[in-house]
């Protein structure tokens, strides 16, 4: 890629969602987790931060559909939304997760599936899908 940009990457469900700002190099500028309702509300939000976003990347799971056409269905996003696949991304997000909050003794034993699932891992997972996004576009060069 030679292109340097902004994107935000949608981890989308049916009650909430999950949005991450990535740049070009994979790196994650910023998480957060919305109410399925807010989504453009959050999402420009994050181009009001980040105005060099230039696209949209959305998971094509569970409300993928429905994301693509509230975000559609407004002039508010000057920008190209792709739907794109998100196999196993909660996983990748669950790893990334307990990479960056490792549990204390003795509980870094126990998976962290054993516990709980923190209400934060979508924006985990949208993160994932954004990285697969860059994953498919390096691999097309």
């Amino acid at each position: 890629m030679t292109k340097n940009f902004i994107f935000i990457a949608i981890d989308p469900g049916r009650q909430k969602c999950g949005l991450a700002a990535l740049d070009s190099s994979g790196k994650t500028l910023r998480r957060l987790v919305c109410s399925a309702d807010e989504i453009v509300e959050t999402a420009l939000s994050i181009m009001k931060d980040f105005p060099a976003v230039d696209r949209i990347i959305v998971g094509s799971g569970t409300g993928g559909d429905v994301v693509v056409e509230k975000l559609g269905d407004t002039r508010s996003f000057p920008v190209q939304i792709v739907s794109v696949p998100e196999k196993n991304t909660t996983l990748e997000a669950v790893k990334i997760f307990d990479k960056e909050n490792p549990l204390p003794f003795p509980f870094g034993f126990i998976p962290r599936s054993f516990l709980f699932k923190p209400r934060e891992i979508d924006s985990y997972a949208a993160a994932a899908i954004g990285k697969l996004y860059l994953k498919s576009l390096s691999e097309k060069q």
